[in-house]
């Protein structure tokens, strides 16, 4: 089976599609909105990690199959312990200052909001940041040993078959913890909110009768 690579006009017609399809599912699923990011930082809502964890199971899977059926061949590239875990850290500071992530950003100034530009700004900025600071990088971070040594690929420990069924069954197993923790704690607060406007509305009656 040839590789699924596409080039030209069929990849660009094909990034198309998947984009409005990836925006529409964004935009439905409320991942694109502010507040579900807020409320997720103050630990309200776990719709997004359920999402992500979700994702990860169903596109571990899949790519498995792919992988398996030669559709797609693995291009792992060289990577740093202590690069990750900085990077990690700035990427999850950027994503509590600005509310978004590189894909919900496009999809929300997709949805006409403007001010999604300002994160949009910041990402394209990132990237001659980083070019600008490779040579200080490259000395430092990228010099430091990792605290462990790991192999590249999980196939070294065990077979890829049971790698990607433990990795796909904890990833919908923390999906569904995150979705059911958090929908408790969501649908508390909205009783919490009808029962506090409905008093507030049976006080204003009372007012009016009086």
């Amino acid at each position: 089976m040839h590789s699924l690579a596409l080039t030209g006009a069929s990849a660009a017609t094909v990034g198309i599609l998947l984009g409005l399809i990836s925006g529409f599912v964004l935009v439905r699923s409320e991942l694109v909105w502010e507040k579900t990011f807020t409320d997720f930082f103050m630990l309200k809502n776990g719709k997004i990690v359920s999402i992500i964890l979700f994702s990860i199971c169903i596109g571990t899977f899949l790519f498995f199959l792919l992988k398996l059926a030669g559709a797609v061949n693995c291009h792992i590239k060289p990577s740093s312990f202590w690069a990750s875990v900085i990077g990690g850290v700035i990427f999850g500071a950027g994503v509590f200052i600005c509310k978004q992530v590189p894909i919900t950003s496009f999809a929300l100034f997709g949805t006409g909001r403007v001010y999604a530009l300002w994160a949009l700004a910041g990402m394209l900025l990132a990237i001659p940041a980083v070019r600008f600071c490779s040579g200080f990088l490259s000395d430092t971070v990228y010099a430091l040993n990792p605290p462990f040594h790991y192999e590249k690929t999980i196939d070294v420990y065990m077979p890829g078959v049971l790698a990607v069924g433990i990795i796909s069954f904890i990833a919908l197993l923390l999906s569904a913890l995150f979705y059911f923790m958090f929908s408790g704690v969501s649908a508390s607060g909205d009783g919490k909110k009808s029962a506090s406007s409905g008093k507030s509305s049976k006080k204003t009656r009372g007012k009016k009768g009086k």
